[in-house]
């Protein structure tokens, strides 16, 4: 996406969303902190039963719907414990902009293929995403 997409991103408009997750009863969210900063977080959902825009092969699995990190602290192994706190090593989903091609690498190297879906969201400049699974 672009800079000036990411820039005109307001923090407030997705504090509701953040609200939602942190005071879930079961944790749905996980943070990396370095020094008491946070420096990246990892986040889940569940599939719901027959979710049609989904079209999973197990619905009602995990999806990680994500998984970031801040540059500085990429490749230092955070991105794979935040992953495996939030998804344990069992079967799972995600989307991944289809570009980018480090993202796509490091999942594959935690046993993630892409399965041919693919979608576009248009309200993030119409970004081309790919699905990968992780069937256990």
């Amino acid at each position: 996406m672009s800079d000036a997409f990411l820039a005109a991103l307001k923090p407030a408009d997705r504090l509701p969303m953040w609200c939602q997750l942190l005071l879930a009863p079961e944790p749905a969210a996980w943070v990396a902190c370095v020094d008491g900063s946070v420096v990246g977080f990892s986040a889940t959902r569940t599939v719901p039963q027959g979710d049609t825009d989904q079209d999973l092969p197990t619905s009602g699995s995990l999806e990680l719907w994500g998984l970031y990190l801040i540059k500085s602290h990429q490749g230092l192994g955070l991105g794979r414990r935040l992953l495996e706190a939030a998804l344990g090593a069992g079967p799972a989903s995600l989307w991944v902009a289809a570009g980018n091609g480090k993202a796509i690498g490091f999942y594959e190297r935690l046993r993630f293929a892409p399965d041919g879906a693919e979608d576009r969201v248009a309200d993030w400049e119409d970004l081309h995403e790919i699905r990968m699974i992780r069937s256990r």
